[in-house]
């Protein structure tokens, strides 16, 4: 079998590092911030792969200001290059996937006693969590437990009973029926 197929490689389509720099590569003859950078094979010159290959994004090269941003890359580039100096998010970023980021990179500007804070609560609250699931899973492990107990108790009586119905059906000793079936004789009696 093809190990190709087996790993589902066949239907990898493009496969793409992408690399943001916050300082200009050297040797780069592209003023371009955005930098596609494919494979080649160096024996035949070609490109190896279409969809395999780097692009770089290169910070201080992208020179727009905030009322010249069209793109949503423009808007993805800016805020990359300014989140160390946002105060809040930019009307023209306000969606849920920017606020996610911009939070983030609030908790980059914690001191490290603020991280230690934060990080504290944070352990404290998944320990709850864990300490819930976990006498989530005893209680009901234990109720199955207890379940299944009272379960095989109420089928043993009631096996007892059905037994001592026939045994008293056969005119059996009350006395002997008792000692049979661990059933009292009042038991027995009102069958």
């Amino acid at each position: 079998m093809n190990s190709h197929r087996i790993l589902g490689i066949n239907k990898l389509k493009e496969v793409f590092l992408i690399g943001i720099l916050d300082f200009k590569m050297k040797n780069c003859l592209s003023s371009d911030y955005l930098q596609s950078i494919s494979l080649v094979n160096t024996g035949t010159g070609k490109i190896f792969h279409n969809g395999l290959g780097f692009k770089f994004l290169e910070l201080p090269k992208f020179v727009k200001k905030e009322d010249e941003l069209e793109t949503e890359l423009d808007k993805w580039v800016y805020m990359l290059k300014h989140m160390h100096s946002l105060d809040q998010i930019p009307k023209y970023l306000d969606k849920r996937v920017f606020e996610k980021i911009f939070n983030i990179a609030e908790m980059g500007r914690l001191s490290p006693e603020q991280q230690f804070v934060y990080d504290s609560i944070l352990q404290r609250e998944e320990d709850d969590y864990c300490r819930l699931k976990s006498a989530e899973r005893r209680g009901i492990e234990k109720g199955k437990e207890e379940g299944l107990g009272q379960g095989e108790e109420k089928g043993k009586h009631e096996t007892a009973l059905a037994i001592a119905r026939k045994m008293k059906e056969e005119n059996f000793d009350l006395v002997k029926i008792a000692r049979f079936t661990a059933l009292s004789i009042e038991e027995i009696e009102s069958l």
